[in-house]
């Protein structure tokens, strides 16, 4: 989402800090992605972020969804999602949960432990299942690599397992990592994936899909694969690898929704520390920037920068600082940037603008030392901005 004058002056008044979502962005990234990804169902990742205006918004283009818990399989059939249109991608669960969402229609689901298959077996004997295989996520920003996902060599025994249980396995899934901007991770997947399905096939276990998962990235401070070449990757490895090919869905969660959205924040504090120059912002790794801790890059702008930009010119070098960027709690790992980031200077009160912040902020964010999680404003009709207070997500997540 640029950041405009526009912007600046319709949120001066905003209490900080407040992300300000444009859904018409949303929108477009959803048409991007199916025309790039044809035959490819789209299953929204909501942990992205599960406001339910995107929800709805991504409903009436006709998304599905991908879940990793009960409450949001919840928060989905609420909003009228079809159980058929849900899968629960998260590998484990507790098996009371898995009963619970068994009964409400929920029927794709995702393993990568024989421990996970006797709960299917005993709870959910008619699941449909992807195995998460655990591949190579090199030159991703946010790797996932290390807590999912059998090692490939186990993958066809664990598949045999099910076979033997009677429990039907739809096929495999993986994820490439959050924000994946080496395309090789995805060769090397869907190499992966061909052994497994064939030394499947010559057992006499026929997978009918793969579940690609996320991985497509969005613009922050690195250039990035767009969308439409990932795809054209990624078909073209499959149409070498398959045949016949299989039927696939994508998981995307960041690449839909991040890019649409600005996180408003203000300067509440500045110091010089051990040859350093600190500024405090009135949010922190605790309140929706939990990402930055594992060194997840953002842009962030002020007024400087638009004003710059409208002239023409670029804000000079002698204009700006390298600080290090911290939250405003009382926990010392609340610390967002601590080699320094160089941006423009700024000042007690001043605002800043962390850019393209609509995913992993807001469904991070919690009460910790009892500050608020940041309102989220949208864009309507263009250029006003509307309050969305999300009750129905928090009352859902009280049940």
């Amino acid at each position: 989402m640029k950041l405009t004058k526009e912007i600046i002056l319709q949120t001066q008044d905003y209490e900080t800090p407040c992300l300000v979502v444009d859904l018409n962005i949303i929108k477009q990234n959803y048409k991007n992605m199916t025309e790039c990804f044809k035959d490819i169902d789209i299953f929204y990742a909501i942990k992205a972020n599960s406001d339910t205006n995107i929800i709805k918004t991504l409903m009436e283009l006709g998304s599905k969804f991908e879940t990793s818990s009960l409450n949001e399989v919840k928060i989905l059939l609420t909003l009228g999602v079809k159980p058929e249109n849900i899968v629960n991608s998260a590998p484990y669960r507790k098996e009371i949960y898995l009963q619970k969402m068994y009964k409400m229609g929920i029927r794709m689901f995702v393993y990568d432990t024989e421990e996970e298959l006797e709960k299917f077996k005993r709870s959910a004997p008619e699941a449909e299942l992807f195995l998460r295989v655990d591949v190579d996520n090199t030159g991703s920003d946010w790797p996932l690599s290390m807590k999912f996902g059998v090692e490939p060599k186990d993958a066809v025994e664990l598949i045999k397992k099910a076979h033997e249980m009677n429990i039907k396995v739809l096929g495999t899934t993986f994820h490439v990592g959050s924000q994946c901007l080496n395309l090789e991770n995805w060769e090397k997947a869907l190499t992966q994936m061909k052994n497994i399905h064939d030394e499947c096939k010559q057992s006499g276990i026929n997978l009918e899909m793969i579940n690609l998962g996320g991985g497509i990235p969005i613009k922050h401070l690195k250039e990035i694969p767009n969308v439409k070449l990932t795809a054209e990757k990624i078909k073209s490895l499959v149409e070498e690898k398959f045949s016949p090919i299989p039927k696939m869905i994508i998981e995307p969660g960041r690449g839909l929704v991040g890019n649409a959205g600005i996180m408003i924040a203000e300067v509440i504090s500045k110091r010089k520390y051990k040859g350093q120059t600190w500024i405090y912002l009135d949010i922190g790794v605790f309140h929706g920037m939990m990402e930055t801790i594992e060194g997840f890059d953002y842009e962030i702008l002020t007024e400087k920068d638009v004003e710059a930009e409208e002239q023409g010119q670029k804000v000079l070098d002698d204009e700006k600082e390298s600080y290090v960027i911290a939250g405003p709690s009382c926990d010392g790992v609340d610390v967002m940037f601590k080699d320094g980031k160089i941006m423009s200077k700024v000042e007690v009160g001043d605002k800043v603008y962390i850019i393209n912040a609509a995913a992993y902020t807001i469904s991070y964010a919690s009460l910790f030392n009892g500050y608020k999680i940041p309102k989220t404003y949208y864009v309507k009709n263009g250029n006003n901005f509307l309050f969305s207070p999300n009750c129905l997500v928090e009352t859902i997540y009280r049940l």
